[in-house]
């Protein structure tokens, strides 16, 4: 626990009273208060335990192990559990990794039944818009979609380039393209379309 402000007469340390205008801490074991200073407590790590009332701060005399009888099968105790957790942790992040996994086959399988549909039926039109957030860094990937997909207009939008990125760099072939930017890393839209419309005959 924690106060920026304790009440003075609740309050001692190696018969230092602790003032209304001094940071002090109080151990959750032995439930004296301390200085901030005395304890050489930075206040970066004083403001971190002021924002985290639920976590319990222990003074270096109660953090020291009991020392009795049963010192060394508490110890063992505590490798236990730590080895214990340590497999508990090495177990999640497996399901975690097999989850990732999954929801990376499931995206792409998507994207390959959509290829599919599309190769089965490319007299539909296609207009793909994405929200690209910076076309500078993803045109390549833009790129590879606009090969598989063939799609007939692509609208990408949050380009974030400006005058200082040719045409050329962004041309993809057999597609005309139009571009309105805006100050670097601020929104701007591109817009690229082919000329061979699909007909009906």
């Amino acid at each position: 626990m924690l106060r920026f402000k304790p009440n003075p007469s609740k309050v001692s340390q190696k018969s230092k009273s602790v003032r209304n205008n001094q940071n002090a801490i109080l151990c959750s074991e032995c439930k004296h208060w301390f200085h901030a200073k005395c304890l050489q407590m930075s206040t970066l790590s004083f403001k971190f335990y002021l924002d985290q009332p639920n976590l319990d701060w222990t003074c270096l005399m109660c953090s020291l192990p009991r020392l009795n009888d049963s010192f060394f099968s508490e110890e063992m105790d505590s490798i236990d559990r730590i080895l214990e957790a340590s497999k508990e942790r090495k177990y999640a992040n497996q399901q975690m990794a097999d989850i990732n996994d999954i929801n990376n086959e499931d995206n792409t399988s998507e994207f390959n039944q959509f290829i599919s549909r599309r190769k089965k039926k490319p007299s539909e039109v296609l207009l793909i818009h994405l929200n690209i957030n910076s076309l500078q860094n993803k045109f390549e990937e833009l790129k590879s979609i606009s090969d598989e997909a063939k799609p007939h207009i692509i609208f990408i939008s949050e380009t974030k380039i400006d005058v200082s990125y040719p045409n050329d760099q962004f041309h993809l072939p057999g597609y005309y393209m139009y571009r309105r930017d805006r100050k670097k890393e601020v929104a701007g839209f591109w817009l690229t379309f082919t000329p061979l419309y699909p007909r009906k005959s």
